[in-house]
């Protein structure tokens, strides 16, 4: 796998993963939050370990990466470094206050919403058990016993998404969708740094609207 500088920002880049990460998460909050098909109890249904699991994401026009931190308490943070911009994007997502942020670490800003019942997404064994997705049984992946489903995000234009996750530790092990694909590389059974969860003081409140 390929070596990713995260700490390396393009500014422009930023602010478009920025405001494409808030498009779609509006999309999915309004839709989703009234679509019955994706109702759940949040502060029961997060991942239940504490760890960090790092993926590789293939794409057609590049390879990004993706560290995903839990505590096994309702919070977790998701990172990922786009293969085209090189950009980093920061979700921190906490269940329990149902609160999800996006981070803009180059103006030190950030935007606040309601977390709905998608969950982490492609990342969310939940999400996919919720929503009555398709069953595809369970294969074994990189000597680990998993179980798979398929199913398409309530937004329009949605592409289907196929996501296996581990049966004993219930991570994502492997996403697929129409052109794209993340595949986990390494897992820490770990406990994060309990500030990965908290936005930073110095960060205001975003005032961009862009829906």
């Amino acid at each position: 796998m390929k070596d990713f500088d995260m700490g390396r920002y393009t500014p422009l880049a930023v602010v478009l993963l920025f405001c494409i990460g808030l498009y779609i998460f509006s999309q999915f909050s309004r839709i989703s939050a009234n679509n019955d098909a994706f109702k759940r109890d949040l502060k029961t249904s997060y991942p239940q370990l504490p760890y960090e699991a790092i993926y590789r994401q293939d794409t057609g026009t590049g390879e990004g990466l993706a560290v995903v931190d839990s505590n096994g308490r309702g919070q977790v943070r998701i990172e990922t470094n786009s293969p085209t911009s090189k950009g980093q994007s920061v979700t921190i997502v906490d269940f329990i206050a149902g609160k999800k942020y996006f981070l803009k670490d180059d103006k030190k800003t950030y935007y606040e919403g309601p977390l709905t019942s998608m969950g982490l997404g492609a990342f969310d064994e939940q999400m996919f058990v919720s929503s009555k997705a398709q069953d595809l049984g369970e294969r074994v992946i990189n000597g680990r016993k998993c179980r798979g489903y398929k199913t398409q995000f309530p937004v329009e234009d949605a592409k289907q998404i196929e996501s296996w996750f581990d049966a004993s530790t219930g991570v994502l092990m492997v996403s697929i969708t129409q052109d794209s694909k993340y595949i986990l590389s390494k897992y820490i059974p770990r406990e994060p740094k309990p500030g990965l969860f908290i936005k930073p003081a110095d960060y205001k409140p975003d005032r961009i609207k862009i829906f």
